[in-house]
């Protein structure tokens, strides 16, 4: 299958990692077509045993007539992987090969599928190209998948030149200015390609380009120095990327600012040590949040408020129970909602009452509801509830 740049020559070869010394133990062979003519600057890869074989760049690229040389770090179990575009990729092996060994006649040969031209434009919700998105391609169902990327140019469109003509699945990843690490905002795609057409496809993503800013401020209003504060994007089930929101630390003087986040919903979050000392926990949630609009600061109550997570799942599928509504009822009033994720989490900040029961309802589409008390002596010391976790079943207890 194919991979990234063929830029590189043959007489360079010798630049790759893994150059030969007099001391190498030496693969070399040759990679073919199934109709037997060879295939020139074919990706060489060298797999020990059953280990993955790291992202990067090849061990070698084969020469214009197929042949290539490769070293292999130690003596062991190998096998030899090649990839070109228009084929599947092919393996050789195993291969024993000992200390100061050279192994010829290697030969792998690769079966034809064709290649094809693709370009996928991404553009933000409203329509308007987004430039810098990370695309990937990589062929599935077959050996080794190697990924071929590119990115999104000025017009929103990313370019393949030839990629497999086979199922392919492509991956859309994008990072906004500022962002902190994990904010990325993406998306997924599969579809099959023909030889006979060049492939088209238009994907959607939202923009990273909003921003929280504000200060975080104890309950005196003094700022807080070494807070830190969390957006915590809150999806409506409507988005087709996925996104979890991004961080900031708080600087001296209590400010921050939270970058590369798409429009929406959020919870801000801002953690840090209590004032009596301790570990790092939740001072102060703000929810319904937007970016975007004036600065929100972030002040800690006398009253510290729990975090409280959960995770609900189907057993009978094992997977996850999405918009499953969670709600903490104190004394008869709501104080706390939210609906699990694609990943059938929920997590909200909420006062616990030492006085009523604090019940925890989660209701459940299709499959009634379940509740638990929620106890405030259980809270453990970074502030956070034990974690909880909610299942259902259609099946009878008998059956399960």
């Amino acid at each position: 299958m194919s991979t990234g740049s063929r830029l590189l020559l043959p007489a360079l070869v010798g630049l790759l990692p893994g150059r030969p010394t007099p001391d190498s133990i030496l693969l070399r062979g040759s990679v073919r077509a199934r109709t037997g003519h060879p295939i020139a600057l074919a990706e060489i890869r060298l797999q020990k045993g059953e280990e993955p074989i790291p992202p990067g760049p090849p061990d070698a690229i084969a020469g214009e007539d197929g042949t290539f040389e490769v070293p292999a770090p130690a003596p062991g179990t190998y096998a030899l992987w090649a990839s070109a575009p228009g084929y599947l990729d092919g393996r050789a092996g195993p291969l024993e090969v000992k200390e100061g060994a050279t192994v010829e006649g290697i030969e792998v040969s690769l079966f034809s599928v064709g290649k094809t031209a693709a370009t996928i434009t991404v553009l933000d919700m409203e329509g308007a190209p987004l430039e810098g998105v990370s695309v990937e391609a990589s062929s599935t169902g077959f050996a080794l998948g190697t990924p071929v990327r590119t990115v999104s140019g000025p017009d929103g469109k990313a370019r393949f030149e030839a990629l497999n003509a086979a199922a392919t699945n492509f991956k859309m990843r994008l990072k906004g200015e500022g962002a902190s690490e994990g904010c990325v905002v993406e998306t997924q795609a599969s579809r099959g390609l023909k030889s006979s057409e060049e492939f088209v496809l238009e994907i959607r993503l939202g923009r990273p380009s909003r921003s929280f800013e504000g200060k975080a401020l104890d309950a005196s209003g003094a700022p807080i120095a070494k807070g830190r504060v969390v957006a915590v994007f809150e999806p409506d089930m409507t988005e087709r990327f996925s996104f979890t929101g991004g961080s900031a630390p708080a600087g001296p003087d209590g400010t921050y600012r939270v970058a590369g986040l798409v429009a929406g919903e959020y919870r801000l979050r801002l953690f840090g040590v209590p004032p009596g000392g301790g570990p790092e926990r939740l001072l102060a949630e703000r929810a319904g949040a937007r970016p975007g609009g004036g600065a929100i600061d972030l002040a800690v109550s006398p009253d510290l408020p729990t975090l409280v997570e959960g995770n609900c799942v189907d057993v009978d599928s094992g997977r996850p129970l999405v918009a499953s509504e969670a709600r903490l009822e104190i004394g008869g009033k709501i104080v706390a909602t939210d609906k699990t994720d694609g990943d059938g989490r929920f997590s909200f900040a909420a006062h616990l009452s030492k006085e009523g029961p604090n019940i925890l309802r989660v209701t459940h589409r299709r499959f009634g509801y379940e509740e638990r008390w929620l106890r405030p002596e259980e809270v453990r010391p970074d502030g956070r509830y034990p974690e909880l976790a909610f299942s259902v079943s259609r099946k009878k207890p008998e059956d399960r």
